[in-house]
């Protein structure tokens, strides 16, 4: 769904590299690994396995809450950092919802956590068990 002329794509002297799971031509310059999805979805094993292949070893996940509760489910991260700004919207995307969520809540994940002040946000630093 990433537009071509996303800014993320303008040479800047990084390397730049998209994962995605349709065949889609993207600009001069930048790498494609083309993955396999399974109803509609690259597994996040399949992603961390691709991007060791190409010699990376951390990844830092900037997502929504499906994104990141697909990799929390999967057992692949070490952190997360969660901010909570005292602005109400009122309507907008469900925040994280696993995907296998635990029968009774004395079965939820617990992370050791550390909270923040930034401004009038909080930031929650959660180490994840793995």
């Amino acid at each position: 769904r990433l537009p071509n002329d996303a800014p993320i794509f303008h040479p800047d002297g990084t390397r730049r590299l998209v994962i995605q799971a349709v065949d889609q031509l993207r600009p001069d310059g930048v790498e494609v690994i083309r993955l396999a999805a399974s109803d509609g979805r690259v597994e996040p094993a399949d992603i961390l396995a691709a991007l060791q292949r190409e010699g990376f070893h951390t990844l830092l996940v900037e997502g929504g809450g499906f994104t990141i509760s697909r990799f929390i489910d999967a057992g692949l991260l070490d952190r997360l950092h969660i901010a909570i700004a005292p602005v109400l919207i009122g309507a907008g995307q469900q925040g994280i919802t696993m995907p296998s969520p635990p029968d009774t809540l004395a079965e939820a994940m617990r992370p050791t956590t550390t909270a923040f002040s930034v401004g009038s946000d909080v930031v929650f630093d959660c180490e994840l068990p793995r």
